[in-house]
């Protein structure tokens, strides 16, 4: 009977030790303990005049490739870049008040660690920490000379 309630209370105070940490790192995210803003807010931008005569959707692509050669340098969260990336396809989608010209983008990653920021929202997890059929839905703006993406999220 002694054993048993050791367990049980263990357990007890294993879960509440993991629930802390959970509310710990949710604080520091929230509170920009853990974030870089200008990472977590990267915008890729070129100028007109490198992608003129190129299709919006290539312009997107582009683009899109410049925000993945961004993370293979910098994470958004400490550590958390990826190594690789592949299959970058945009394609526009219909629009929707309130914005400008939507793309989805797939495309898959290659992760520096399981469990990393890259595993949120979608896409399936294989193997060698690749993240396969991952997407984004961006915006493509241009103005001021510059085409510029702005990540809208996993989904509308």
């Amino acid at each position: 009977m002694h054993t048993k309630n050791l367990l049980v209370g263990g357990t007890i105070s294993i879960l509440l030790k993991k629930i802390a940490l959970v509310v710990l790192l949710v604080m520091l995210i929230f509170t920009g303990g853990c974030t870089s803003s200008d990472n977590a807010k990267f915008e890729p931008r070129v100028s007109l005049s490198e992608v003129n005569g190129l299709s919006d959707t290539d312009v997107v692509n582009r683009l899109f490739i410049l925000y993945l050669d961004h993370f293979k340098e910098k994470s958004i969260f400490n550590g958390e870049k990826i190594v690789a990336y592949k299959d970058v396809k945009a394609r526009k989608v219909p629009h929707v008040n309130g914005y400008g010209d939507l793309y989805s983008v797939s495309y898959s990653v290659q992760e520096t660690f399981w469990g990393s920021y890259w595993e949120a929202g979608n896409g399936h997890i294989a193997e060698d920490s690749w993240i396969l059929g991952k997407s984004f839905v961006v915006e493509l703006t241009k103005e001021n000379g510059e085409a510029k993406l702005r990540i809208i999220g996993t989904g509308l």
